[in-house]
């Protein structure tokens, strides 16, 4: 609302102030900030990311990183510093080392999170590696036009369907990999012609609730990367 402050001083002088307040901008209704889960590390040539599962109503995250280490992850560094991010990933290089422990905590607007489960982050650590990501399934290379993916649903109860694009006959490699690393699946399949065309991979007897990533690359050496939550 708009409100007017008047303030008199010593000598008789008034000023009249004015402010609007802006009113928070959460939904009134009250929602349970829910635990982050599925803790993960992603590097590709740019550094990669730690991330974690999205919650529900979330406004922002807070990000614990102990440079000491805990437990059987033990490190060298000294100290905690705890990062703010609004989304559910925070870069490698804004952490600045290659060995410390992290958990993360939600925000809603009705309150905190608990702190998740505690990660351990260094060179003994599982971490899923993508050599080349290309841009949203585009390639700039006319003449080496690149596959056009998409993966539904997502969440999955471990059912993975993924509908192909192809612009020329191609083989297609299909990896599914967990957020420890650990490869699920792999497929392989010649396409003799350009077109539309479907995959569906069923996983539902292999995995259990978590982060999971699908890589997709051709022969041509273009790799799309997508990453797929299953709930069961």
């Amino acid at each position: 609302g708009h409100y007017e402050v008047v303030v008199t001083d010593g000598q008789g002088c008034t000023t009249l102030l004015e402010y609007d307040i802006i009113e928070d901008c959460c939904k009134p209704e009250p929602t349970e900030c829910k635990t982050p889960e599925n803790l993960y590390c992603f590097k590709n040539q740019d550094g990669g990311f730690l991330g974690w599962s999205e919650i529900p109503g979330a406004i922002s995250y807070c990000i614990e990183v102990n440079y000491a280490g805990n437990g059987e992850c033990r490190c060298e560094g000294e100290g905690i510093v705890i990062f703010t991010s609004l989304t559910n990933s925070l870069p490698l290089d804004e952490i600045g080392s290659k060995c410390f422990t992290w958990r993360v905590q939600a925000k809603c607007c009705d309150g905190k999170s608990d702190w998740s489960k505690e990660a351990c982050f260094n060179k003994f650590t599982p971490c899923f590696e993508i050599e080349a990501v290309n841009d949203g399934g585009k390639s700039d290379q006319s003449a080496n036009p690149a596959v056009q993916s998409s993966i539904f649903p997502n969440p999955s109860d471990g059912t993975i369907n993924i509908d192909l694009e192809l612009p020329q006959a191609t083989n297609i490699t299909i990896e599914v990999v967990s957020a420890s690393g650990q490869l699920i699946e792999t497929v392989k399949q010649n396409y003799d012609t350009a077109g539309k065309y479907q995959q569906k991979i069923e996983l539902r007897n292999q995995v259990v609730s978590g982060v999971y990533f699908v890589k997709i690359s051709d022969t041509e050496g273009n790799v799309n990367f997508e990453k797929i939550i299953v709930q069961k």
